[in-house]
């Protein structure tokens, strides 16, 4: 969200709140609980709130909101929060990692997916309103929303427990500043009204090797997705596809979705179909330049979660096939440099050309638990005298290509693992 707003509104001051629980209540605005980095918190007397979990927010801010404007990344370096209540351990710990912040300025994050975030194609795009009933005082407000504004939210929430290294957030002005060296998956909202530029920029992307996501509306590009349009219909009840594909593992989960807006309009002609209802609800495609995949319907409709008394933008998708197949759909498309199986994962190079990996055990809002994630840096030449970390890991595979290393992180635990190489700059 703040690599968003600074996209569009530069000098725009972000400071975030990063409360912490207050004489064993919870934060009172649900809006701010549910808008930490990555994917949200909850605290409480029944809640641990250790120091990692504030220190894991301050790196998501620091390191993980990124934008390119068309001309360079650029990370937030407003540093400063709104703090509630914190005890002399938090700031002391706060204070040392601010060293390793200080010494280490992102630069640009490793190879990884770009997000458009396109105010016109949330103009251009059916609102939907659901009235919610009389439930209780906040049911009056009903949800009201916008796929094209969601889905790239969506898409990088799924990306993040996906594994994947966090991406960053793009504009309709900055894809003509964007190459094949900067990103693996560009990630397009619903191209409503979209421009012919526009498409030529993406289409540019694409024949570089970057993989393509959509949803909904490809207007203009789906000779890229293998699809064809016509009359848009409902879909009800969906299931994985029959026959060996990135998802067939998952045709053990089906799905039910009454809501209107899940109805699809495209067809298959030369692209498979991987999740199917009354019409195909995902595709996938293989041109001669690289991967594409296109959701028919909007995955954020489909088993909406209904927590009434939640006042904020939006709703998530609680569905456990649909979840799981944008995530798995997301790394079929990527070719990133750096990548876990457990917890979540930030990967940079700083200002002086070192690569730096934050891995961190994140599974809020859902229960904290140990992990020991398998973590790949597909990086040429490394050797053993260029790994630095605190934390003690193990190696488990290293060649000239790349470098697999394992972890064990406790509850709410993170690693900064760094990456130093002679003769670049100072370590």
């Amino acid at each position: 969200m703040a690599a968003s707003v600074r996209l569009e509104y530069g000098k725009v001051k972000l400071y975030p709140e990063i409360y912490t629980p207050n004489n064993g209540g919870i934060c009172p605005d649900a809006a701010v609980a549910r808008a930490w980095p990555s994917l949200g918190m909850w605290g409480g007397k029944d809640f641990p709130f250790p120091v990692s979990l504030t220190l894991k927010r301050v790196l998501e801010y620091v390191y993980g909101s990124i934008r390119h404007d068309g001309k360079d990344f650029h990370y937030w370096t407003d540093f400063g929060f709104h703090s509630r209540t914190w005890e002399r351990a938090r700031y002391e710990a706060l204070l040392k990692l601010w060293g390793f912040i200080a010494k280490h300025p992102a630069k640009r994050p490793l190879k990884a997916c770009a997000f458009l975030c396109s105010e016109e194609c949330c103009r251009n795009h059916k609102v939907c309103y659901d009235e919610y009933g009389e439930k209780d005082c906040y049911t009056p407000f009903g949800d009201l929303f916008n796929t094209a504004e969601e889905v790239p939210a969506y898409a990088y929430e799924m990306s993040r427990i996906a594994g994947m290294n966090g991406g960053f957030a793009v504009n309709r002005k900055s894809l003509a500043g964007l190459s094949g060296n900067d990103l693996d998956v560009l990630v397009l909202p619903p191209l409503t009204g979209v421009t012919g530029k526009d498409l030529r920029e993406i289409r540019r992307l694409h024949k570089e090797g970057v993989s393509l996501l959509g949803f909904e509306e490809v207007a203009g590009l789906e000779d890229l997705f293998g699809v064809k349009a016509g009359r848009a219909v409902r879909v009800h009840r969906i299931q994985v596809s029959p026959g060996a594909h990135p998802l067939a593992e998952l045709s053990s989960l089906t799905e039910y979705t009454d809501h209107r807006a899940a109805a699809g309009q495209y067809r298959a002609k030369e692209a498979a179909v991987l999740l199917e209802g009354e019409i195909p609800v995902l595709f996938t495609h293989t041109t001669r330049w690289g991967k594409t995949a296109l959701f028919n319907i909007p995955p954020t409709v489909v088993r909406r979660e209904d927590q009434f008394n939640r006042v904020g933008n939006g709703r998530d998708s609680i569905s456990p096939l649909l979840n799981r197949a944008t995530q798995e759909i997301l790394r079929f498309l990527s070719a990133g440099i750096a990548g876990t199986d457990a917890g979540k994962l930030l990967a940079f190079e700083d200002m002086s050309g070192h690569v730096h990996l934050i891995v961190e055990e994140d599974a809020h809002p859902l229960p904290a638990k140990k992990i020991a994630p398998l973590v790949t840096v597909r990086l040429p030449g490394l050797k053993r005298s260029d790994f630095v970390c605190e934390k003690e890991f193990s190696i488990v595979e290293l060649t000239p290509g790349y470098v697999k290393l394992r972890f064990s992180l406790n509850e709410d635990e993170f690693v900064l693992f760094s990456i130093i190489r002679q003769g670049k700059g100072e370590s």
